[in-house]
């Protein structure tokens, strides 16, 4: 599956890259859930100063 990623405190790391799709047994326990994502928004809240 495809995944947006980012390198934390560097600049212009944005980049698209290909993951393994999750699974509800990645988690132990019995604990795992997936979720689907709708829709995301990001806004000018969400910059870092």
């Amino acid at each position: 599956m495809k995944a947006i990623a980012v390198v934390p405190g560097q600049a212009d790391s944005l980049h698209m890259r290909e993951i393994p799709k999750s699974k509800v047994t990645d988690v132990p326990d019995g604990r795992g859930v997936l979720v689907k994502v709708l829709k995301v928004g990001v806004d000018g809240t969400d910059k870092r100063n």
